[in-house]
């Protein structure tokens, strides 16, 4: 995952991503698939700023949502979290879609890493990936994605514009 983070601060620094708005350092997330050859399982890390995930969560959700401290707040809030993200971020293995399943969510410095298992054919031709959470919050929001398919690896992002992506393998 620390190399999709640094792969996105060099999009931005490149200007290839849109500049930080001034009353937030960045809106960034990180999404990573990783499928091994010939499984029928894969996984699925998302890295987001606590704080960015904490407000999506609190306004997709404003009656369920459980204040309390960074530490423990994914814990408080698991079954909201596994909710917004199967709303926010679909995902199409050759075109049929699948579902994913939080095992874990871990809080580093700023930001929550998230961890999903999918399950999913064994081969794939095609995947496609709709990411636009967050984005109904943070208009500059842009989402950086990889996916791993055995050796191949393929990245893109989606912004607000254009919250879809397809991989061919």
């Amino acid at each position: 995952m620390a190399g999709v983070w640094f792969l996105g601060a060099c999009l931005w620094g490149f200007g290839l991503l849109p500049a930080p708005a001034p009353s937030h350092a960045l809106y960034l997330g990180l999404v990573e698939i990783t499928h091994p050859e010939g499984e029928g399982e894969s996984s699925l890390q998302i890295k987001v700023f606590y704080d960015d995930l904490q407000s999506g969560i609190r306004a997709g959700y404003p009656k369920a949502f459980q204040p309390s401290d960074p530490e423990s707040w994914a814990d408080k809030n698991k079954p909201l979290i596994q909710a917004y993200f199967r709303a926010r971020l679909l995902v199409w293995v050759n075109r049929q879609a699948v579902s994913f399943h939080l095992q874990s969510v871990s809080l580093q410095q700023d930001a929550y890493f998230m961890q999903f298992r999918i399950k999913c054919p064994a081969e794939w031709d095609l995947l496609q990936v709709k990411a636009d959470f967050l984005m109904e919050l943070f208009p500059d929001q842009t989402n950086v994605v990889q996916a791993a398919h055995g050796k191949q690896k393929r990245f893109g992002r989606t912004t607000s514009a254009n919250p879809g992506l397809e991989f061919p393998f």
